[in-house]
């Protein structure tokens, strides 16, 4: 205790921050240029300019010409993007503020996921290892069910309302292929700039 535990995490903080950097610089990962999977390198199928995943490469492969192949990469797109939405969506009803979290919500999910921590250890009637402050004079009285059920009920509304809301403004999202060359700019262009 003391001293040496401090000493020891700053001592294995330093020497996983090494190793992830080493790791990160040995197999750097990348995106699929169709669904946005992550891929390494190596793993990496490259059709021209665009890198894919080796499942969008074989979806990719049975096209007998270009126009087909795009076509069947957005539709392997599609089904990679509804699985998720329907994975992000079981999360988001079952634990309060996933939603909010996958959508790239901070402070709010936050909120929500301390607050059912909270309620959980209220309800297996853990406490904290010290009083706060005494309770001479107060009985314990335990509310009634409906009282107890509420604060959870607003918990998931709150979440559930936040994620929806945000689903229905989120972005739709372009369908075609990230391509990563940059088109060479053209005479008009330049002049308009």
């Amino acid at each position: 205790s003391g001293l040496a535990i401090g000493l020891a995490a700053l001592l294995l903080g330093l020497l996983s921050a090494a190793i992830g950097s080493w790791w990160q610089r040995s197999l750097p990962l990348r995106n699929c240029s169709n669904c946005g999977d992550p891929v390494c390198r190596r793993c990496s199928e490259r059709q021209r300019e665009v890198a894919l995943c080796p499942a969008c490469a074989r979806a990719a492969a049975r096209a007998q010409n270009p126009e087909f192949g795009r076509i069947l990469l957005h539709q392997h797109r599609r089904r990679v993007e509804r699985r998720q939405r329907l994975v992000r969506t079981a999360l988001a009803t079952l634990l309060p503020g996933y939603g909010l979290l996958a959508l790239r919500r901070v402070f709010g999910p936050l909120a929500l996921l301390v607050s059912a921590a909270a309620l959980v250890v209220h309800a297996l009637g853990l406490g904290a290892p010290f009083a706060f402050e005494p309770r001479l004079g107060f009985m314990e009285t335990k509310p009634s069910n409906v009282l107890a059920v509420l604060p959870w009920v607003a918990i998931f509304a709150f979440s559930l309302m936040g994620y929806f809301s945000r689903l229905a403004r989120a972005p739709v999202l372009d369908t075609s292929p990230v391509r990563s060359r940059v088109a060479p700019i053209s005479r008009m262009t330049a002049k308009a700039a």
